[in-house]
């Protein structure tokens, strides 16, 4: 029975890296059609901002780290090469699921398989920051950039929309802060067994004081902002110069549409290419540069890391078969 659970887990592993792989290969290819097609010169780029974005991904990974230190340390302590190796992993697998899902797997790398159900519980805290950054700039990005361009009319709909949005987003942040509230609505949730149980570990996330948590907002907010410069300075790199406040509110709101899409990565290229044409062309800044970018982007902040953390799954299962 262990010979064939071994073997099964063998196989899976394969699956795992060849999907990682053949996601990451697709979107390389869909960047190069598209600079390909678009007969993109070198002598029209500006090698000095991708080497400025590449840096960014470094600076993303570090805070990504502090992130997830914050978040475990109370469970279980690793070392920070093991917390890199961590984060790697999670996102090598979360590129081949919706919604990123699989990092939450892929994050448990080089923890206790008991801390599991804990781990798991602080990932939602880390997870709901995450989505409460992401609509509350992505939301006033919105709103200001409809104050220029118009593109949704001011009524008795769109007001009442904006006052439940608003509402949301203050029981949202409120859940955060309040956790021991957190906790008690998620302990009324009608579970049995290992279910209950896992449940239960949610309680953890009541040990994270308030200047914690804000901590914790801060280092999402800061990655935020690096994502956004990121993509500012691909922007300028391809040649189309973008360092305004408009184009800045077109990237919150870019991050703010594409985090809707419920679709593994494999599957959504061309939705989200859909979309950032979409809101480029909103602010007048049509053409396949922005598309371009936005590839680019997740080359460069999903990609390569991804490639990475496929080599942590290997070395983690062979150390394991050691």
């Amino acid at each position: 029975m262990l010979k064939y659970k071994s073997a099964f887990f063998k196989v899976l592993k394969i699956v795992v890296i060849a999907a990682i792989c053949m996601v990451i290969y697709s979107q390389a290819g869909f960047l190069v059609r598209e600079w390909n097609t678009n007969s993109v010169s070198w002598a029209e780029v500006n090698l000095n901002m991708i080497l400025l974005a590449l840096l960014g991904l470094f600076l993303n990974i570090f805070l990504e780290c502090a992130k997830w230190i914050q978040l475990s340390k109370k469970i279980q302590k690793l070392t920070f090469l093991n917390t890199i190796k961590s984060i790697l992993a999670g996102t090598a697998l979360s590129i081949i699921t919706p919604q990123r899902l699989g990092d939450v797997v892929g994050r448990l790398v080089g923890f206790d398989s008991d801390n599991y159900p804990r781990l798991i519980a602080v990932q939602l805290l880390g997870g709901m920051i995450q989505i409460a950054v992401v609509l509350t700039i992505g939301g006033v990005s919105l709103i200001s950039l409809n104050s220029v361009f118009s593109w949704i009319p001011v009524n008795y709909y769109t007001i009442c929309s904006m006052l439940v949005f608003l509402l949301f987003l203050i029981i949202l942040h409120v859940g955060i802060f309040n956790t021991k509230w957190t906790v008690a609505v998620s302990g009324r949730i009608p579970l049995k067994g290992k279910l209950k149980e896992w449940l239960l570990s949610v309680n953890v996330i009541n040990t994270f004081s308030i200047s914690e948590i804000a901590y914790l907002y801060l280092l999402t907010v800061l990655r935020y902002l690096v994502y956004t410069c990121q993509l500012l300075l691909i922007l300028e790199f391809l040649g189309q110069p973008s360092l305004n406040w408009i184009n800045l509110g077109a990237v919150y709101l870019l991050f703010f549409i594409q985090a809707g899409v419920p679709l593994p990565p494999l599957f959504s290229l061309v939705v989200r290419g859909s979309i950032a044409l979409q809101v480029w062309s909103m602010v007048d800044l049509p053409g396949f540069r922005p598309l371009i970018a936005s590839y680019l982007l997740w080359l460069m902040n999903l990609g390569i890391p991804a490639l990475l953390g496929a080599s942590v799954l290997i070395y983690f299962k062979k150390e394991n078969n050691d």
